[in-house]
Formats: C-alpha cells, sequence, structure tokens
C-alpha cells in the first residue's frame, strides 16, 4: 500500500513515494510501480506532458488499488494558452529538454473515466484544475 506523488519534481508532496524524472525519486517511470498497490495517487501538472493519455490513463488505474483516490491537478482550459507559453518557454528555453508540451488544451478527465476511474469531485482554483476520481464505484 503507498500513495505516490506523480510529477513530483523538485516539491514532493510528505508522506509519499515519488515518480518523476528528477534525481532522488523513488520512480523514474510509472510503469516500475507495482500494479494494485497505490491507494492514494496525485498527479500534478503532468497531463499536458503526456503524448496518449489514453495509455497513461490505463496505466494509472493498472497502478491503483481498488477503492483508490487518484487527485489530478491541471491548468484550466481557458488559462491554456499561457500555460503552453510559460512551459514553452522554461522547457525550451531555460531547462531545454524536449519533453513534450501539447498545443492545445486536451479534454484528459474523459481518457480517465474511460479507463475505468469515476470522477468524484472538481474544484477551480485559480488557474487550475483539480479532479478526484476512484476507483471502484459501482453504480
Amino acid at each position: 500500500h503507498m500513495k505516490l506523488d506523480v510529477g513530483s519534481g523538485y516539491n514532493p508532496r510528505k508522506g509519499y513515494a515519488t515518480c518523476d524524472v528528477n534525481y532522488g525519486c523513488t520512480y523514474e517511470k510509472l510503469s516500475d510501480v507495482p500494479d494494485n498497490c497505490v491507494y492514494k495517487m496525485q498527479i500534478r501538472n503532468v497531463v499536458h506532458h503526456v503524448e496518449n493519455i489514453s495509455s497513461f490513463a490505463k496505466e494509472v488505474f493498472s497502478k491503483m488499488r481498488n477503492n483508490g483516490r487518484l487527485v489530478i491537478t491541471e491548468c484550466r482550459k481557458e488559462f491554456y494558452d499561457i500555460n503552453f507559453f510559460l512551459d514553452h518557454l522554461w522547457y525550451r528555453g531555460v531547462v531545454k529538454t524536449n519533453i513534450f508540451i501539447s498545443p492545445t488544451y486536451r479534454d484528459y478527465l474523459k481518457e480517465f473515466e474511460h479507463s475505468g476511474l469515476v470522477v468524484i469531485r472538481t474544484e477551480k482554483i485559480k488557474e487550475k484544475e483539480i479532479t478526484t476520481l476512484k476507483k471502484g464505484i459501482i453504480l
């Protein structure tokens, strides 16, 4: 049983295992995480860097325990253009990496729902959308 912070970068959530490409993280790739072991997962500012959201959502689903909760924090659609500009500036200009950045906003939640996760709450805080999903709800 574990709590996992995906995209934890330089500011991981306390008490969570970490999954990111940065030095010192618990896992470098989500595929390294054992299946059916995560009861709480946080994915912060990551989904717009994932080329194939459908495959990613299925992989997230496979890592989650039944009744596990997933919290996704992403940029809201109406703020996406400025987010893309700032990401491009940071990743291409400062960090100088080729990380994928989606040039347009994508409706990522439908892919997570398609994988079998159920949205139980969404809130908007400033430019961010924070959505909580759960695995194992039978309606």
